[in-house]
This record gives structure tokens, C-alpha cells and sequence, in this order.
């Protein structure tokens, strides 16, 4: 341990009560091991941290991706078969701007 930048050891004695709740809150604050949390909650009481639940984005970022993929499968079968025009293609990017307006396409509901 000679090469250590930090030297110096602290220890604590907890109930079992406040050892889950510090297991919690580990992690919640998705530090990558104690040592950093420990460092980060006890040298700067004033920060917080925050965690962003994303469980509800996984469906978003699955209806998004099928988005991509059929904008993609319409520009390669336009750009294959050149049977749109610039005009027509102007006229369906209007109708999918109304309808998003519109409120048609509904990722989450």
C-alpha cells in the first residue's frame, strides 16, 4: 500500500437497519464502489445525488427505432425506384408534419 494517494482509514459500526439503508442508497446514487460514495457524500454534505429512472424509456426508445427504420425502408425504396417526384415527396413530408400536430402518432399512451 506504499503507492496509495490516500492513506488514511476510517472505520464505522452500523445497525443492520442503517446498513440497508446505506446499501440503498449506494445503490440509488449508482457510484461504481463505496469508497467513492463515502468520499463524495461525507467531504460535500450540500451535494445530491440524482437518479433518473429510465425502466419507462425503454418502450420510447423501441417505438423511435421502428420510426427510423420505416423512414429508412421508404427513402431506400424511393431513391431505388425513383417513381416519387420532389413535389410528391414535399407533399407527404407536409402530411406527416400535420399529423404529428395532429397528435396521430402517439409514442406512449
Amino acid at each position: 500500500m506504499e503507492n496509495r494517494y490516500r492513506t488514511n482509514l476510517k472505520k464505522v459500526y452500523l445497525s443492520d437497519q442503517e446498513l440497508a439503508i446505506l446499501n440503498k442508497n449506494l445503490a440509488q446514487s449508482q457510484c461504481p464502489n463505496f469508497s467513492y460514495y463515502a468520499r463524495k457524500t461525507l467531504l460535500d454534505p450540500g451535494m445530491n445525488f440524482i437518479t433518473i429512472d429510465t425502466r419507462g424509456f425503454q418502450e420510447l426508445i423501441f417505438e423511435i427505432r421502428r420510426i427510423g427504420n420505416n423512414i429508412n425502408q421508404i427513402a431506400r425504396a424511393v431513391n431505388q425506384s425513383h417513381l416519387l417526384s420532389l413535389q410528391q415527396v414535399k407533399e407527404l413530408l407536409l402530411c406527416i408534419q400535420q399529423n404529428w400536430k395532429n397528435g396521430y402518432y402517439k409514442i406512449l399512451t
